[in-house]
């Protein structure tokens, strides 16, 4: 079965799906919030604790041409109608500047493991891709927007989440047949007053 994966997706497309199938065994337990007596995972408003982190994971892998649309689905909604650009971050590629990754790593975790334990600060989304595989392949990062709401819909341009997720945006560089790939992580953790 594993071959028949393989074949079809290539070996890009099966590491964003078992890297996707792992991040997703966990992904519920780190909606618990700090402090939480009851054991409970969710709160009974479906709003993410101030101050308390949700994980996640995000694949692609496609040979069409152009822009990549890669969604970020929380499985719990930030208390707070959006996110503005300046609280989303996403990991540097290699090679990067110093500056480039001290920025980076001032509200996120060090890219080094970011990937394995991806952290967010409050009011923060970090994005970090997966180093092993050569991750993302033949594609760039070009920006991120918000999940539910088309353009007209949004209130300020600003806007780089919403409550219930964001959508990445990449652009293929490949050539014509050429696999563009990508997968990686993202922590996001609710503000907290004054974040």
């Amino acid at each position: 079965m594993l071959g028949e994966l393989r074949d079809s997706l290539g070996v890009p497309g099966l590491i964003a799906v078992v890297v996707l199938a792992l991040v997703m065994l966990g992904a519920g337990y780190a909606a618990r919030g700090e402090g939480s007596e009851s054991g409970e995972s969710w709160p009974s408003d479906s709003k993410l604790p101030a101050g308390a982190t949700l994980t996640g994971g995000w694949a692609f892998s496609t040979k069409d041409p152009g822009e990549i649309l890669v969604p970020l689905s929380f499985t719990m909604q930030l208390p707070v109608e959006a996110l503005l650009v300046e609280k989303v971050h996403f990991q540097p590629p290699n090679g990067a500047t110093k500056t480039k990754i001290e920025e980076f790593e001032d509200v996120c975790a060090p890219v080094s493991n970011g990937a394995v334990d991806p952290k967010a600060d409050p009011g923060h989304l970090c994005v970090y891709y997966n180093p092993y595989g050569d991750s993302p392949t033949n594609t760039a990062f070009s920006h991120v927007s918000p999940l539910t709401r088309r353009k007209e819909e949004i209130a300020s341009e600003e806007w780089a989440t919403d409550s219930a997720g964001a959508i990445l945006h990449f652009i293929s560089s490949g050539g014509p047949g050429e696999t563009a790939s990508g997968a990686g992580t993202f922590a996001v953790t609710a503000p907290v007053r004054g974040s």
